[in-house]
């Protein structure tokens, strides 16, 4: 524990008016400022606190400042070390929120001999002092700046030490390895037990174990902290910027009939279910842009390869759109939801054919135009586009990709007597193979088997104007953003930068060790490798020392007993 001679003091809460702020102090003088500054009772003959105060009681008094003028009536609590946030004498005075009053305070404090905190000084002295460790102190911050539920849970979890929990168990592990290795180095005439080193390779092996599963956990602490990453793509006027309109429920980018509004992307910050979604809405992809256009396409491209997760946005009033192959390498299950935007303009069913007694049906188109280096999704109109005229079908064109299956068949209606079904009543999820199915069957009939080799994303019909659609394609993001979430024995983990780096840097020193093993190479370098590894362990905590190594040591064999 570290004795810090100065008392501190600052502002713990936003500066602006509030309900109430709150002045916190932290040091050897705290129980002399509060007998100096503090009044209970009448203004003109209130009564001093005693010094200390009683520790962890909430005290109502009038603060005075140095020529006796009353600055406000306030709440004050007096924390006796060690049983603080810091570790050391602490004192809260909540006050009005009123920032000239906070002010005026803490001024009082520092004329009265407190210094100026730095920037986490407080949280830094609770380190020193080891209330906690360092992955705590980072969870404080964590905590502060939480956007979600599962974020908030995760810094919760880590400041009541889940992470340091389960970097502890391994350097206890690893402290028994190298408490077995350095044994037979620097004492090797004691009798000991013969040398076993398939009792290290063995503690190697759940150590690596260990620490991979903790590394896996990095992106998540990135989702976790800086929102999921989810990109808006299709074509021009396909209703991108509609949708992320009616996502945040306000107009936060320009809407217009004419295609191409969006020439760069916006972003959006946005809580969905438990989750903060950075939502971002993209220029078109239009395979013949113009110049301008291409510039916006860059950076979609761009935007696109860092997603996390992706929404495809298709207008269910026109054909499939042509869409370049690093976007489509990118379109899997588990990052991509298909939004079939617009279904509220899709064209009534075609009246019952009376010589032949079934009703008509849209049926798929099996070609597409061809397009080098792009490819295609499949077409939500079928024969009828949004003028009514058909897609060219002219020789050597090329087939629709097995990746969003092809040449699948409409199957018709053969019970005349059957009603025809509204389809703004029936925004089910379908397969987006089914896109190329009648879009006027009714929601209970079976969809048809999509190809072997399709990639099945799920297809959510919405209308971003009405509304209509737009909770089925939320409880699918949520969805898959629940799937980035990577447990730890109950416990949610999700590491940062640094975490990951000392994680990194224990697995290159333990793939060195298992080297060694293998090679049969000497004690001192298979020391030097576990040595390495424990002190990058001990980064994360801020915790580690060759006295623990030696306890293990002597605890182990008994040497010199």
């Amino acid at each position: 524990m570290t004795t810090f001679t100065d008392t501190i003091a600052a502002l713990a809460t936003p500066i602006g008016a509030s309900a109430i702020a709150v002045v916190r102090a932290s040091g050897p003088a705290c129980a002399k400022l509060a007998a100096a500054a503090l009044r209970t009772g009448a203004a003109d003959a209130g009564a001093r606190l005693p010094s200390p105060p009683p520790p962890r009681l909430a005290i109502h008094a009038d603060y005075q400042d140095r020529s006796g003028a009353v600055l406000d009536d306030v709440l004050a609590t007096y924390f006796a070390a060690p049983h603080s946030y810091t570790g050391d004498d602490s004192l809260e005075i909540s006050c009005h929120g009123n920032p000239f009053i906070a002010q005026k305070i803490l001024e009082d404090l520092l004329a009265r001999g407190c210094r100026a905190a730095g920037p986490g000084e407080f949280t830094r002295r609770a380190f020193l002092n080891g209330r906690i460790d360092l992955s705590q102190a980072e969870a404080v911050m964590d905590l502060i700046h939480a956007r979600g539920e599962r974020a908030l849970a995760a810094a919760n979890q880590q400041l009541r030490g889940s992470l340091g929990r389960h970097v502890a168990a391994l350097t206890g592990e690893l402290l028994q390895a190298l408490a077995r290795v350095e044994a037979y180095i620097d004492f090797p005439d004691e009798d000991l037990p013969a040398e076993d080193r398939t009792l290290v390779r063995r503690a190697l092996a759940t150590l690596t174990q260990g620490t991979d599963r903790l590394l896996a956990t990095r992106r998540y602490g990135e989702i976790l902290r800086e929102g999921i990453k989810t990109v808006l793509l299709g074509e021009p006027n396909a209703g991108k910027s509609s949708l992320l309109n009616r996502l945040v429920g306000r107009d936060r980018a320009l809407v217009s009939p004419e295609p191409g509004t969006t020439r760069d992307f916006i972003e959006e910050r946005l809580i969905l279910g438990p989750h903060c979604l950075r939502l971002i809405d993209t220029a078109g992809l239009n395979p013949s842009p113009a110049p301008l256009e291409k510039l916006g396409m860059d950076k979609t491209l761009e935007r696109a390869a860092e997603a996390d997760l992706l929404i495809l946005v298709l207008d269910a009033t026109r054909p499939a759109p042509v869409l370049p192959q690093e976007i489509m390498k990118r379109l899997t299950p588990e990052n991509t939801v298909v939004a079939l935007n617009k279904c509220d303009l899709r064209p009534a069913p075609a009246p019952a054919d009376a010589g032949s007694g079934k009703r008509q049906v849209i049926p798929p188109p099996n070609e597409i135009e061809p397009c080098d280096g792009t490819a295609s999704v499949p077409s939500v109109t079928g024969e009828i586009g949004r003028h009514g005229s058909r897609p060219s079908t002219r020789t050597g064109a090329a087939q629709v990709p097995n990746e969003f299956g092809k040449n699948i068949t409409s199957t018709k209606n053969e019970n005349p007597n059957e009603p025809t079904p509204n389809p703004q009543k029936n925004l089910n999820t379908h397969p987006i193979n089914d896109l190329q199915t009648d879009i006027t069957r009714p929601a209970s009939a079976s969809p048809p088997l999509p190809h072997p080799s399709a990639s099945h994303l799920s297809t959510f019909p919405l209308s971003a104007l009405t509304g209509e659609g737009i909770p089925a394609l939320t409880e699918a993001i949520i969805a898959r953003a629940e799937a980035f979430r990577l447990d730890q024995g109950g416990d949610l983990i999700a590491i940062n930068a640094r975490h990951a780096d000392a994680l990194a840097r224990a697995r290159n020193s333990l793939a060195d060790a298992v080297a060694n093993l293998d090679a049969a190479g000497p004690e001192e370098l298979l020391s030097s490798d576990l040595r390495a590894a424990l002190d990058a362990l001990g980064e994360i905590a801020g915790r580690i020392d060759n006295e623990r190594m030696l306890d293990h040591l002597f605890a182990t064999f008994c040497i010199g007993k």
